[in-house]
This record gives structure tokens, C-alpha cells and sequence, in this order.
């Protein structure tokens, strides 16, 4: 008899899931960029010239550019010009630098690209950085300008950007971390941040309920960007080993999914094997998912926490190993 219900368990939780995945990819297939001015916050290299890519190849009508340096956004210029030829696209680039953690020049500067290319359709929150130490080896110096960047910046920005779109709407895409969802060795301050974005974007989905804006936010796993290898360089070796549990993933991978789930409608987006897992577990406190969503989701909690159980578990005998060899 117990074998029955276990065996019919597994079946459910197996077909529901694969009715939710399948429902996504039908959504995603339906979101256009066409016609839409998208504002990239962080776009001159790596995942935000990745989004800029994906807005040129379906011919968003706008893709403005912010970065803080003049040559990256210049490189960015020119390598997004040849992407228009390749696809044949008409969308109008324009790029600006300007540094988010000073308020009074990232709101001018957004006052002046509404100005020039009309109100912003959708904006992609994607200014960030990464530190990966031990908080004993952190500097003040680090957990100042993580906070600054990663979360500050962040949400005076999405403050002044609400204002300007409150009148005909549209989509808040904030770029997260699987940090914020899973926090682990060596990233103590840099979860910290991504933890306080994840409760920024739960609160104002609340706060935006069944408005005409669309708060969305994506949790990408390492991804093979220039500020990834850069990360990689003091990087303690029991975080490599960590982090070695999931996927590199490339940037025009998370950048196509993000923008295209965040466009129909998805609130959360995840990434790689453990995505769904990760993506019951979080939303445990957050608004629901779809209805489908919803029951894959409380069918599944037993077994997603239970993985969970399990990989808490390993990254603890890891831990002990490394103080072990250091003792």
C-alpha cells in the first residue's frame, strides 16, 4: 500500500511539473520587445550588454545604454551596431554614462533619456558587483560599496523610476543572484545584499498589486562574464567547490530567459537543474505563483527541502574538511 502512494506521489509530482514548465515555455514564447524603449542600468559589458543583444535582435524600438565608463559603454556602441546589421534591426541605441550610487547624476541622466527617447517601457536593474571572501578577509571599504551599489543604488533608482512610470506602466526587471536565495561560504555580504533586493522586490510586488507595472526578479547562477573571472581571482578555494554544484552559464542564456519570462508576467525567475527547486523554495513567503504554479510548488516542498536538507548538509562536511586541513 505504501509503495502505491509513494510510487503515485512521484508520478503526480512528476506531471504537474512538467505541465508548469511546459506552460512557462508557452508564455515566454508570447512576450514581444517590439515597440518598447528598455533602459539598461549596468549594460556596457557582461549580462547587461547581453540584455542590450537580446533588445536589439527583436527590434525593441529604444535600448538606452547606463554604465559608469565611457569606454566600455563606446565598445559596447560598436559592438551593437554590428548586431543590427546581423539581424537587420532598427532599434535606436543610445548609451550614457553615469554612476548609480550618485542619485542627483543617475536621475538626471534618466530625465534626459526619457526626454530623448520617450517614456521607458521596460528597465532592467543590473548594476552590481561581487566579492567573495570570508568576513574576517572583507575590508570596510568592500561591504561599504557592496551595499551602496547592490542595494542602495538599486532601490533610490527603482524609487525615481516608479515615479516616471506610474502613468502608463510597465516592467521592473531587478537583476538578483542565487545568493539571494541560497546564501553560502565566502559570501556573506554579497548575500546580504541580494537578500535585501529579494525583500525589496516581495514588498513592492504587494505594494504594485494588480497595477500597471510589472515587478519582476531573476536569481542567475555563476555566469561567464568579465566580472565573473574577476571575482575569481581571490575567490576562497571552498567556495569554488561550493559554487561547483551548479552550471556556468552563459550571459546570453540568463539574459534571453529573464527578459522574456519577466515580459509575460513571471515574478521569479531561476535558472539550471536546481531552478524549480530553488523556485518552490523561495516562494514559500512570497506572492503565489500561477495556480498551476502554486500546486506544482506544494507538491513538490517535501522533496525540494529535503535536497535542500542534503546539500546544507554536504557544504557543512566541506566546511569542517577545509578547518581541518587548516588546523
Amino acid at each position: 500500500m505504501w509503495a502505491n502512494l509513494v510510487i503515485s506521489y512521484i508520478i503526480l509530482v512528476f506531471v504537474v511539473n512538467i505541465a508548469y514548465i511546459f506552460q512557462k515555455k508557452i508564455l515566454k514564447s508570447r512576450n514581444k520587445l517590439t515597440g518598447c524603449h528598455v533602459l539598461i542600468i549596468g549594460g556596457s559589458e557582461g549580462l547587461g550588454y547581453a540584455f542590450a543583444k537580446k533588445c536589439v535582435r527583436e527590434n525593441a524600438i529604444h535600448v538606452s545604454i547606463i554604465s559608469r565608463s565611457k569606454l566600455k559603454l563606446e565598445k559596447a556602441m560598436n559592438k551593437l551596431i554590428l548586431c543590427k546589421k546581423k539581424y537587420n534591426s532598427c532599434t535606436n541605441i543610445s548609451i550614457h554614462s553615469s554612476d548609480a550610487t550618485n542619485t542627483v547624476d543617475i536621475q538626471h541622466t534618466i530625465n534626459n533619456i526619457c526626454k530623448l527617447n520617450g517614456n521607458i517601457s521596460v528597465c532592467i536593474l543590473n548594476a552590481g558587483f561581487s566579492v567573495a571572501r570570508e568576513l574576517n578577509s572583507t575590508t570596510l571599504d568592500d561591504i561599504e560599496s557592496l551595499f551602496r551599489l547592490n542595494a542602495m543604488s538599486t532601490i533610490i533608482i527603482a524609487q525615481f523610476l516608479l515615479k516616471l512610470m506610474k502613468q502608463e506602466g510597465g516592467t521592473l526587471l531587478f537583476v538578483c543572484s542565487e545568493s539571494g536565495i541560497i546564501a553560502t561560504y565566502g559570501f556573506s555580504v554579497y548575500a546580504a545584499t541580494k537578500f535585501a533586493i529579494r525583500g525589496f522586490v516581495d514588498a513592492l510586488n504587494m505594494e504594485y498589486y494588480n497595477s500597471n507595472i510589472h515587478v519582476a526578479i531573476t536569481f542567475p547562477p555563476a555566469i561567464d562574464t568579465p566580472g565573473f573571472h574577476k571575482e575569481n581571482l581571490g575567490k576562497p578555494a571552498l567556495c569554488k567547490k561550493i559554487e561547483s554544484t551548479t552550471d556556468l552559464f552563459s550571459a546570453d542564456k540568463i539574459a534571453d530567459k529573464s527578459l522574456s519570462y519577466a515580459l509575460c508576467g513571471e515574478k521569479y525567475i531561476t535558472f539550471g537543474k536546481f531552478g524549480l527547486p530553488l523556485l518552490y523554495l523561495l516562494s514559500t513567503t512570497s506572492q503565489p505563483l500561477s495556480i498551476l504554479g502554486s500546486i506544482a510548488q506544494i507538491i513538490s516542498l517535501p522533496i525540494c527541502r529535503f535536497a535542500m536538507i542534503c546539500f546544507q548538509f554536504w557544504f557543512s562536511t566541506l566546511v569542517e574538511k577545509e578547518k581541518y586541513k587548516v588546523q
